[in-house]
């Protein structure tokens, strides 16, 4: 169950990655080289235990294949954690630049060359062909322009 749940992600990642290969902006190629990296090791994995248990593999208790299937839901989760963290860390080309980024950040110093972060009031964003967005979970439409405004203490709390 484990496999064929990492396999499911793994075809559905590529499809998406197939789907928006121009722009390369989600990098969605690292995500299906994590999820079929992860459907190798449980075919290897399942290979082994047909070996050892033959007939009995294609006949599992069905709590072994619940615990199967969420560990196999389990891998997706951290294979998309790792996904965005490789989407929010700018430029890891090595193990070591890596290490930096994560020491730096877990310590609460952001001062290296290799995160961007920015505070401003007001983001504007322009792309070439329409985007969609969300509002707080609402749909907000296809857009070619965003403009994001924080008002800082816009609302007043009363306790």
């Amino acid at each position: 169950m484990t496999l064929l749940t990492v396999v499911f992600a793994a075809a559905i990642s590529t499809i998406l990655w197939y789907r928006s290969a121009p722009e390369s902006v989600l990098k969605l190629g690292v995500l299906c080289l994590i999820y079929w990296g992860a459907a190798l090791m449980w075919l290897a994995d399942a290979l082994f235990a047909y070996a050892e248990l033959r007939d009995a593999y294609f006949t599992p208790a069905p709590a072994d294949m619940l615990n199967d299937f969420y560990l196999g839901l389990s891998a997706v989760a951290l294979g998309l954690v790792i996904w965005l963290v490789y989407l929010l860390v700018k430029d890891p080309k090595d193990v070591g630049g890596f290490s930096e980024i994560l020491s730096s950040v877990l310590s609460g110093r952001f001062d290296g060359n290799k995160l961007i972060i920015l505070h401003t009031r007001k983001a504007r964003f322009l792309f070439d062909h329409p985007v969609s967005w969300t509002r707080d979970g609402e749909d907000g439409g296809k857009h070619r322009e965003v403009t994001l405004i924080n008002y800082h203490r816009a609302v007043q709390l009363i306790f």
